[in-house]
């Protein structure tokens, strides 16, 4: 049985490996769908609506439970549209 998580945007539960994982890494970087186990951890369903209302309303930041600089923002928001496009078909 695969694990369930929360997505932060339409807060829809879904199967892990099926949606987007952001992680805060202790050292303070930000990464997407990273194996990398240490840190706060948020996740999106892969879907374009889901990953702009989270960027737009400030979701991920609430949810990492750090303020996020503007520049970390842009790139976080470069990331995930690639995580996007290879997750559709």
């Amino acid at each position: 049985m695969l694990p369930l998580r929360t997505c932060v945007s339409c807060r829809a539960k879904a199967p892990q490996p099926t949606l987007l994982r952001v992680a805060l890494h202790t050292e303070g970087q930000l990464a997407v769908n990273a194996r990398h186990r240490t840190g706060r951890s948020a996740y999106l369903c892969a879907a374009e609506l889901c990953v702009q209302r989270a960027l737009a309303k400030g979701l991920l930041p609430r949810a990492l439970r750090r303020t996020l600089e503007p520049e970390a923002i842009r790139s976080l928001k470069n990331d995930l549209e690639c995580q996007l496009q290879r997750k559709t078909p």
